[in-house]
């Protein structure tokens, strides 16, 4: 690793608490990102406090699982941090504050909140390597995750508190819910997601019906509705319990 003199490092710690990004000072400063990258580490500018996942409530897991499945995001920025962010409806504020709380019990962690007025939308954001691949240890997805996303492995590999939480998480974020009629319809562009709650569904005893809505529009995949009406609507709420 090339030696950074005492100077040097002085300059590069002034350059952090600048805010510049690592790009910036590895082309400041000609060193390379990787040094660069251990400095960033070494003069702790990122004082990320270290997440505890709480592994032990499954049917919790299942249902953070579910939400970002439907409305999450991850990306890693400039800088090497692992964002995991939920899209939410900005006037929900009831289901922002569920999942606020739902992922600082599930992470001890507080996440950070942030408005944006335009498309009137809450994003709820954790900055975490270890979240990331905990995420990947229960799906998968490619490139466009709203394309692809699925659970890893079977429903059948995991415990049926962790399926009810999962498609609890699908309804509240990707799903309508019309408690008074009753009626309740999940959409997805995944068809391996939507092939998971009909499994899901099935081990439940609850009847759906499945119908393809085909869009014309060049690039566009097909969605997948899967809809509960009335006749199951009160074995489907004892069981999923959606939040809305």
């Amino acid at each position: 690793m090339t030696v950074v003199k005492n100077e040097l490092r002085e300059n590069i710690l002034k350059a952090f608490k600048q805010n510049k990004s690592l790009n910036e000072i590895s082309r400041k400063f000609k060193i390379n990102k990787t040094t660069a990258f251990y400095w960033y580490r070494k003069l702790g500018k990122s004082k990320i406090k270290k997440v505890k996942i709480n592994q032990n409530d499954v049917e919790l897991v299942g249902e953070f699982i579910g939400i970002f499945a439907g409305d999450g995001n991850y990306y890693r920025d400039k800088n090497y941090k692992h964002n995991i962010t939920i899209h939410i409806t900005g006037k929900d504020k009831k289901y922002i504050t569920h999942v606020k709380a739902l992922m600082a019990n599930l992470f001890s962690k507080e996440p950070h909140i942030f408005v944006r007025k335009k498309g009137n939308m809450t994003l709820i954001r954790i900055t975490s390597k270890d979240v990331y691949l905990f995420l990947k240890n229960y799906l998968n997805w490619e490139n466009k995750k709203s394309f692809s996303v699925c659970l890893k492995k079977g429903t059948q590999n995991y415990p049926i508190d962790f399926l009810k939480g999962f498609v609890r998480g699908l309804f509240d974020t990707d799903g309508m819910i019309k408690r008074s009629i009753p009626r309740f319809v999940f959409g997805t562009i995944s068809s391996k997601l939507a092939t998971n709650v009909e499994n899901v569904l099935l081990m439940l005893d609850i009847r759906y019906t499945k119908n393809i809505v085909v869009d014309k529009r060049k690039n566009r995949k097909p969605m997948v509705l899967i809809e509960i009406f009335r006749r199951d609507a009160n074995l489907f709420l004892k069981n999923i319990n959606p939040i809305h």
